[in-house]
């Protein structure tokens, strides 16, 4: 399904979207993107995976799985209660994250406050802002600032 050029979609169950996705807001319960995302709005979901390059201004969810394949993703505001930020090839570059739990590799990161944070290779965040565990899984990841006193930092490598 490609979709162009639309000001709002929404669904009510689950729903898979691939292509060049070109939206203003998204609303749904479950929902899949495969392919070049762009939304200047929101995206709005409990569950979301999302597969590509792209770019997304406000993120709110309860667990997000975010992959970038042969593109860049670009983040502006991300709120979850767990994300799992993934960059492969190409970086995910985030601006700011709110959650409970987040893990990250490949991914780039201007702002973060997470009670859990789980580092992978090439993290490069500037600012930890709210923190209570830290969990480093190799050695190449960069915090510029701790702005916060972890109760605990663990080195799982």
């Amino acid at each position: 399904m490609n979709i162009r050029e639309e000001d709002y979609y929404e669904c009510f169950n689950e729903d898979i979207l691939t292509g060049r996705i070109n939206l203003r807001n998204i609303k749904c319960p479950s929902l899949v993107l495969i392919g070049y995302t762009s939304v200047k709005g929101i995206v709005v979901s409990d569950n979301l995976v999302i597969v590509g390059g792209g770019f997304i201004n406000f993120l709110a969810c309860n667990r997000c799985l975010i992959i970038s394949h042969s593109k860049p993703f670009i983040l502006n505001r991300v709120y979850c209660k767990k994300a799992y930020i993934i960059g492969t090839k190409h970086p995910v570059i985030v601006k700011y994250i709110k959650t409970d739990e987040a893990y990250l590799t490949n991914t780039v990161v201007d702002e973060i406050e997470s009670n859990r944070l789980i580092v992978n290779r090439r993290v490069c965040i500037s600012s930890l802002k709210k923190c209570i565990e830290v969990v480093f899984k190799t050695p190449y990841c960069w915090i510029e600032e701790l702005n916060c006193k972890p109760f605990q930092v663990l080195f799982e490598y």
